[in-house]
């Protein structure tokens, strides 16, 4: 009986490994492809923040070390560009690998984040924990999967805090640190902390054990009162681009669950993977082990309470930027593995050809030829059009006219800051009619950009 479990076990734990292989080799690939879907905005501001840090630090050291360190945009305008925002850990500790130039620092960028985040979940599966395999799966299955690899610091704010509940019994004040840190840079990571109860020791008693967490919170309650206005206080001329305020928790629920729609397609298709809730009441209907039935309600009333409190927390937003449920998906992913691994043969063979069948699908997307070579393209001719016209303020500091849009695409193109009303310099693609309607002159081109100069407002 022993060795047909482990066999069982066996079977589910390499259709993960399998899975995780899958997505890790893909996705270096995908590096080369340039920004896909879901939230190419998003992932574009947040490089943007990141690449700004660069200039600053090359550009404009004369700012002085507090000024340098406070976050701003690189669609900076006629401003500074310094904007209220999210802890900017992930921006700032990626920005030198900006010396690489706009696109060779952009695909290094984006394979050194996917090596981390695929590092520190290898990592936690070490644990020796029984949920420490189900970490695996978090780039196949649950929120996580979609989000994975993307430039955000929803996927490392995720990460930090699994990491920092999963050692804060065994070296507390890293634990608090990594946790910390989480919220900082994401306070909707604060659902991540669901995964304690999954420690006996917290779980037994929650309140004696997990007070710590308290001065986590405390810390990131300060950064996003004090800290915002400390920040706003020296921006000059920036719209605000990131959503830093609290919301009404009544109506934000209101919102939410009044699209019921929306609600079932998360529980039915997101929470897993599309058939995963049914296949945990597959695993539950045909268990191996005899174990209480309302283990299945325990586990759904974590992920019932992480939802609700996160659609408390952003309301509708949460229906287009569904990777602030991305904390919740380790528990999603530990919820699955229970279930899975302890049911029958046939059931974890049919779970794990869904879940290898899943990570195929999730990798081959979006990897056209065409897409690969347009992108590159582009950075190509941007390399050629700043060559061509070194007259220009390259490399200077210098806001330059763009296109008017709310994330700076061009920017990280170019390596330069953008969305100037009134400079000389500008660039724009081929298809805007704004460089015309301002009355500038077309300076050179290509067949995706458009270099122009135009008359200095008095």
């Amino acid at each position: 009986m022993k060795q047909l479990r482990l066999t069982r076990h066996r079977i589910f734990l390499n259709a993960i490994l399998i899975s995780f292989g899958i997505r890790f080799s893909f996705l270096c690939i995908r590096a080369f492809g340039g920004l896909v879907m879901p939230h190419v905005w998003r992932q574009t501001d947040t490089l943007g923040v990141s690449l700004r840090y660069w200039l600053r630090f090359t550009q404009e050291s004369n700012l002085g070390a507090f000024h340098l360190i406070l976050p701003a945009v690189l669609q900076a305008g006629d401003g500074n560009g310094i904007t209220p925002m999210e802890f900017p850990f992930l921006n700032l500790i990626f920005s030198p690998l900006w010396i690489l130039g706009a696109l060779w620092g952009k695909i290094i960028i984006y394979q050194t984040f996917a090596s981390l985040i695929f590092y520190l979940i290898h990592q936690l599966s070490k644990k020796g924990h029984w949920y420490a395999s189900a970490l695996l799966l978090l780039p196949t299955l649950s929120w996580s999967a979609d989000y994975i690899e993307k430039f955000l610091p929803d996927t490392l704010a995720m990460l930090f805090i699994t990491y920092g509940c999963v050692i804060f019994f065994e070296r507390r004040w890293k634990g608090l640190t990594l946790i910390t840190l989480a919220l900082l840079m994401k306070p909707t990571a604060v659902v991540g902390l669901a995964f304690l109860f999954f420690i006996r020791k917290f779980r037994k008693n929650p309140i004696t054990e997990g007070w710590p967490i308290a001065l986590s919170l405390a810390v990131c309650g300060l950064y996003y009162t004090k800290g915002m206005g400390l920040i706003s206080s020296f921006t000059i001329n920036t719209p605000k681009l990131f959503a830093t305020s609290l919301r009404n928790p009544i109506q934000s629920l209101f919102e939410v669950f009044h699209d019921y729609r929306f609600v079932m397609n998360e529980f039915t298709q997101r929470v897993f993977m599309f058939g995963g809730s049914a296949l945990i009441m597959l695993a539950v209907l045909f268990r191996f082990r005899r174990y209480p039935i309302k283990l299945l309600f325990w586990g759904a009333a974590l992920i019932i309470f992480m939802f609700t409190t996160i659609s408390a927390l952003d309301g509708e937003h949460m229906k287009v930027h569904d990777y602030y449920l991305v904390s919740a998906a380790p528990v999603a992913c530990a919820v699955f593995y229970f279930f899975i691994r302890n049911s029958r043969r046939w059931v974890i063979g049919l779970a794990s050809f869904l879940i290898v069948l899943h990570a195929i699908e999730l990798s081959v997307q979006n990897l056209s030829p065409h897409q690969f070579k347009d992108h590159y393209s582009k950075y190509q001719e941007a390399s050629a059009l700043i060559a061509r016209n070194p007259s220009f303020p390259w490399k200077q500091a210098h806001p330059f006219r763009s296109n008017t849009e709310p994330f700076p695409a061009l920017g990280i193109i170019f390596g330069e800051m953008e969305g100037s009303k009134s400079s000389e310099f500008g660039f724009f693609t081929q298809d805007s009619p704004e460089w015309n309607a301002s009355g500038c002159t077309k300076v050179d081109e290509s067949p995706h950009f458009v270099l122009v100069r135009c008359p200095l407002k008095s």
